[in-house]
């Protein structure tokens, strides 16, 4: 009647806008040359997409796929990785493609990165988490003579930040007792091509702060969720900027 479909891997700049693009919405490109500047953001309701699975024994598609969850992840000692989460229409056998094409940029590493609360830099992080959902989404079915959805429902955007930190002293954990929100922004740069993906909410509520003393050395971590806000007119922005020149909308490998 229906079809979920879960991905995982690296987070690649040629590639992961597609991603982004799906569970945003609205991809805006600017400059003349690259690296060019793809700006998401929930401005326009996301479409879906087509997921082709090539496994060797068949080779399938998942039309009328909408991303319901993506998440980011990284410590400085591994990559940047994602996780993402399909609804869609049932799958179908079809003919696979006689070549693919991949890109040959490396992906994101996690010491690439760089983190401010509140406007300030923060050198002390461990690890961090993204999570950015469409909020009660569902396949819609109805009386029309047909098993398969009337439509895949999706939600309004959500995003939760968990933040890991090396602890010199109650900074970041007094962040969750101070109750006021703060600006949050990551960078991560690769410093041969220059290209980057920021992720920014100017208006995250920390709760939950803790203090981890099972390593040798003592952690703070602090959850926390993105408020809607004006200056992102969403609860979370993020900028790509890598040499795609149009913006990602229905198509690319990865």
């Amino acid at each position: 009647m229906s079809s979920t479909y879960d991905i995982e891997g690296d987070a690649y700049p040629s590639s992961i806008g597609n991603l982004l693009a799906a569970i945003f919405g609205t991809d805006t490109v600017s400059g003349s040359s690259a690296p060019y500047t793809h700006t998401f953001g929930t401005a326009s309701y996301p479409g879906s997409l087509t997921l082709s699975d090539y496994y060797v024994a068949g080779f399938r598609q998942f039309p009328g796929q909408k991303l319901t969850k993506l998440s980011f992840k990284f410590t400085p000692d591994a990559g940047l990785t994602y996780s993402a989460s399909f609804i869609g229409f049932p799958s179908a056998s079809a003919t696979a493609p006689s070549s693919q094409t991949f890109g040959t940029n490396p992906f994101f590493l996690g010491w690439e990165a760089s983190l401010s609360i509140g406007g300030t830099a923060n050198a002390k992080l461990n690890s961090l988490t993204l999570n950015l959902q469409r909020k009660n989404s569902e396949a819609l079915f109805s009386a029309a003579n047909s098993q398969n959805p009337f439509d895949i429902f999706l939600g309004p955007l959500a995003a939760d930040w968990d933040i890991d930190f090396y602890m010199e002293d109650d900074s970041e954990y007094t962040l969750a007792l101070n109750q006021a929100t703060k600006a949050v922004s990551v960078t991560l740069t690769q410093p041969g091509t220059g290209y980057s993906i920021t992720f920014t909410s100017s208006a995250v509520q920390f709760t939950k702060p803790t203090i981890d003393r099972s390593q040798e050395y003592v952690q703070s971590s602090l959850s926390g969720s993105a408020i809607y806000n004006a200056t992102d007119a969403s609860v979370v922005t993020a900028t790509l900027k890598n040499g795609v020149s149009t913006a990602y909308t229905s198509s690319a490998a990865s």
